[in-house]
């Protein structure tokens, strides 16, 4: 493959030993310009610090403590080798956290990741990540124009008018996150607009099922991903799909690889940590995830996720996005055959009802209908919910199928959503997408994916659930139907 220049194709001995000849240099720097770190590095002789070894040594700057010194002297807490009105631009993530962009033109590195997906000068580059208050938007948009690229800085939301700008200007790349992406192209088929220039795309900020991959190389568009921070920019990035990321030629990398010291680093985190190997089975999970997750440690090793977790919603919050473990229970009962005119649907009439571990009062409440026509395939699932909102998604299945999505959307007359006033003020959904597994032992599970748009947010949110549900008695039929 190309290569965007020198410094990727020399040999790793050279890499390491350049890398770790220009790090005292750094490090002096920092103490010489940042109080922070002039505290931090007071009486260390950095001219030493020229291997992995004596690196490990330096003590470590943790975004905790980082936020902590930004609130107590603001904005950057001492961190920076600048002041405020020195940078070219000043951010804030999440946290908050404050980060100045330096001088280049390409501050965080980017292009590097960029050259490896296949993006070249003159191409035109559809942006989505947000250009208001984090970085996202300058750190793709610096990177591209750095390569001689054309960037039109589309932003989040507005999907229609996403569609409308790729097909009007043009773009042949697209950078953002690859749930969005596919939110544009389906819209893009919904309005019968073809997008033939968009032919790559980079993307980041979440997950990249090999199956998302598979539908977008199907449209003719090449995705890469890359993982990057406000604070360090690009780490990592990917050349070839399969074959892991690539660590950035600015960046030196240590990974903790003794396993007894990961599990007791694991075992600190609040957070649930569960590893998997090749074949999605558990080799081993945290105390936070065996409490998060109601499952017992013993159980679940060995066995594949969705066989000893609970269900996980993901749901908005204003401190931000929150995972909450539930239990789940649906009762499905058949009814009688259904006719309109010509047409006949077979159907299930269902009532889910939702908990949260260890207690009683109902999380969740929704009744509905799942139906099936014989004639066409389709599958229809209704659905209510005692917030004010219904919806009816809609998608085509064989009689023998194991695996099928519906979909519902926003201001379509058909399988669409209806909403409160008020829902649909604060907490607008834009779309509702559930897929279904069933399996050969009986029980089924569902991935859904609720996008709302949340008032005072630019950017859609994706509330998701995800549940394996286990037949545990015998549905009983109308007297009729026996």
């Amino acid at each position: 493959m190309p290569h965007l220049d020198a410094l990727e194709t020399r040999p790793h001995a050279q890499r390491v030993a350049e890398q770790y000849a220009r790090l005292p240099a750094q490090l002096a720097y920092a103490r010489e310009h940042s109080p922070a770190y002039a505290q931090a590095l007071a009486g260390l002789d950095l001219s030493a610090v020229t291997d992995a070894q004596a690196l490990a040594g330096l003590p470590v700057t943790r975004k905790s403590a980082l936020i902590e010194q930004q609130q107590a002297c603001p904005p950057f807490g001492g961190y920076a080798a600048m002041a405020a009105g020195a940078a070219s631009r000043v951010f804030a993530s999440p946290g908050p956290i404050y980060e100045p962009q330096g001088p280049g033109e390409d501050f965080w590195r980017m292009s590097r990741a960029l050259y490896a997906a296949g993006f070249r000068s003159g191409d035109i580059v559809h942006n989505t990540f947000s250009y208001h208050f984090t970085p996202g938007g300058f750190m793709l948009d610096s990177g591209a124009r750095a390569l001689g690229c054309a960037v039109f800085p589309a932003g989040v939301g507005q999907t229609e008018q996403q569609v409308m700008a790729l097909r009007d200007i043009g773009a042949t790349g697209y950078t953002g996150t690859p749930s969005f992406l596919k939110i544009i192209l389906d819209k893009a088929d919904e309005l019968g607009i073809a997008l033939p220039r968009l032919n790559k795309a980079l993307v980041t900020g979440e997950a990249l099922p090999n199956s998302l991959r598979q539908q977008f190389e199907a449209r003719g568009i090449q995705v890469r991903q890359c993982y990057a921070t406000a604070d360090l920019g690009l780490i990592a990035y990917e050349s070839q799909p399969g074959e892991g990321l690539v660590v950035d030629e600015g960046i030196v990398l240590e990974l903790a690889r003794e396993k007894k010291f990961q599990e007791k680093v694991f075992e600190a985190l609040q957070e649930g940590v569960i590893l998997l190997d090749t074949e999605g089975k558990v080799t081993y999970v945290n105390r936070a995830a065996c409490t998060f997750f109601g499952m017992q440690q013993d159980q679940v090793l060995g066995q594949r996720l969705a066989q000893g977790v609970r269900g996980l919603d993901v749901k908005p919050k204003a401190d931000g996005p929150r995972k909450q473990a539930f239990i789940e229970r649906i009762e499905l009962q058949p009814i009688d055959p259904q006719t309109n005119g010509p047409q006949l649907l077979y159907g299930l009439r269902y009532h889910t009802h939702v908990t949260k571990p260890d207690q009683v009062k109902t999380y969740h409440d929704q009744v509905g209908y799942w139906l099936w026509e014989p004639a066409t395939g389709t599958v229809i699932h209704t659905l209510t919910i005692p917030r004010g909102q219904t919806a009816m998604a809609a998608g085509t299945a064989a009689a023998d199928a194991k695996r099928f999505e519906l979909v519902a959307q926003e201001g379509l007359q058909t399988w669409g959503i209806c909403s409160a006033p008020f829902l649909q003020y604060a907490f607008r959904t834009v779309e509702f997408r559930i897929k279904v597994t069933v399996n050969d032992d009986g029980s089924w599970g569902y991935e859904e994916d609720t996008v709302l748009m949340i008032r005072g947010q630019a950017e859609p949110f994706h509330h998701t659930d995800r549940n394996l549900l286990k037949k545990i008695a015998e549905p009983t039929p109308n007297p009729l139907a026996r």
